[in-house]
């Protein structure tokens, strides 16, 4: 359920109380429903109770709250599974790239080779999937430029097939499939001839994310979400983009809907980047869609970050020239506030739905 209450301030005070910093474990949605109805109706001015022109006609603060509520989860979906998948398969490929291929610790990662479309399948911890694909960038022996890897490049017969270790220690093996992307020598290590690890030519190797998900939120809403990277990079430039500028990700035919509420938001476009610095991973983007909410139609022009405040300004017309509201997110994209263009003296809280 969506919280929400009318507060009668200043404008110069509502942005300030918007762009605060959030205060660590305080979160506004654990208010009961009961309580917020009665704090609405507390302190909503007349001017709020009489309705609000949106877009050309009447709208109760209600209703506000509940598309500010909508988009409010759509941003909070797209950033913690955009985020969350990016951090899980991108370190996987930065590791790769920085640290070898060690079969010793790959093995804690579920990954699963498809041998019929030549993909890959990581498991992740809450049981979700992130499909990507691994495909030459230059021609490797009978390999091709552009061909799919048709081995599993995972696996170790793929590399070194018939190890052996000999009574001195010397090993023998037979050259596997993708043996000529082994960059210089293969290390091994313990007694078990399976524990090896080796550099790779990274630079050979162009990987490529397409991973689609689906769930229902808390609150009752379904997503939809479609996320692929921008382009295919070879694993050294995508690690090298990652301790830089950033690799693009978008969003692509990726929805949410909430049938209670009559909510449908569509993604028209959502690029954003995922790098590492000093402190951690972090998310930039920003997003455009289409807001379908009982027979009205509002588009959506929004910024997002994982560690700034993400703002959704709310349109009356298809082109975006006519901003009816803007709603500030909190950080941790758990609530905020919604205010009328052109209004002063209220504003609208909200939360996202439990």
């Amino acid at each position: 359920m969506v919280s929400w209450k009318v507060l009668g301030i200043a404008p110069a005070l509502l942005l300030a109380t918007a762009c605060a910093d959030p205060k660590p474990g305080i979160d506004d949605a654990a208010t009961d429903a009961a309580a917020s109805e009665a704090a609405f109706f507390a302190e909503e001015t007349p001017a709020a109770r009489a309705g609000a022109s949106f877009c050309g006609r009447t709208t109760s603060a209600k209703e506000l709250a509940d598309v500010a509520a909508g988009d409010l989860a759509t941003a909070h979906a797209m950033r913690n599974y955009g985020a969350n998948a990016a951090e899980l398969v991108l370190g996987l490929m930065h590791n790769l790239t920085t640290r070898g291929l060690d079969f010793a610790k790959i093995s804690s990662h579920r990954i699963a080779f498809r041998a019929e479309s030549n993909e890959y399948v990581l498991t992740t911890g809450d049981g979700g999937t992130l499909a990507f694909t691994l495909s030459l960038a230059e021609s490797l022996g009978a390999l091709k430029a552009g061909e799919k890897l048709p081995v599993n490049f995972f696996a170790r017969e793929s590399y070194l097939r018939g190890v052996k270790k000999g009574a001195k220690g010397e090993v023998d093996y037979d050259a596997g499939p993708l043996f000529e992307l082994i960059d210089g020598e293969v290390e091994f290590g313990g007694g078990s001839t399976e524990d090896y690890r080796f550099m790779l030519r990274s630079g050979l190797v162009r990987f490529e994310l397409v991973a689609e998900t689906s769930f229902v939120e808390a609150g009752g809403g379904e997503f939809r979400l479609r996320l692929e990277t921008a382009k295919a990079l070879t694993l050294t430039e995508l690690a090298r983009r990652l301790d830089e500028g950033g690799v693009e990700l978008a969003y692509d035919a990726s929805t949410y809907v909430d049938e209670a509420r009559g909510h449908e938001e569509i993604i028209d476009r959502a690029p954003f980047t995922m790098r590492r610095d000093d402190s951690g991973w972090l998310w930039e983007g920003s997003y455009d869609a289409t807001i379908h909410r009982n027979g009205d139609i509002r588009y959506v022009r929004a910024t997002t970050s994982g560690r700034q405040q993400s703002y959704a300004e709310l349109f009356c017309d298809l082109g975006r020239k006519t901003k009816a509201a803007t709603a500030v997110h909190d950080l941790d994209l758990q609530g905020g506030t919604i205010a009328l263009e052109g209004e002063a003296g209220a504003g609208i809280l909200y939360t996202r739905a439990k």
